[in-house]
């Protein structure tokens, strides 16, 4: 299995947030649980999932990550984008 971490948008603001293994949300993705079997991605998504029916988060989904030297980087870039931010300048 790939490693994964869970990511969602926090409903109040629309900022990308990631879960923690504390079942905390931050908007690092250096702060996210990484998941290396099916048990613990499902029980984290379990979770996850109420607390998008309670609406405090939304759109909650897997995400499939690498480790590099300098951290952890979803391996997709639409994900990538989530983490970093735009691929341009903000003018």
């Amino acid at each position: 299995m790939a490693h994964l971490v869970i990511t969602g948008n926090r409903l109040r603001d629309g900022a990308v947030v990631w879960r923690g293994a504390a079942g905390d949300w931050s908007r690092d993705i250096a702060d996210a649980s990484i998941h290396a079997t099916e048990g613990q991605l499902a029980a984290s998504l379990d979770t996850a999932r109420l607390e998008e029916a309670s609406g405090r988060i939304i759109g909650v989904y897997e995400v499939e990550v690498e480790t590099r030297d300098h951290g952890v980087v979803p391996a997709r870039l639409r994900e990538r984008v989530r983490a970093d931010g735009p691929t341009v300048s903000v003018v």
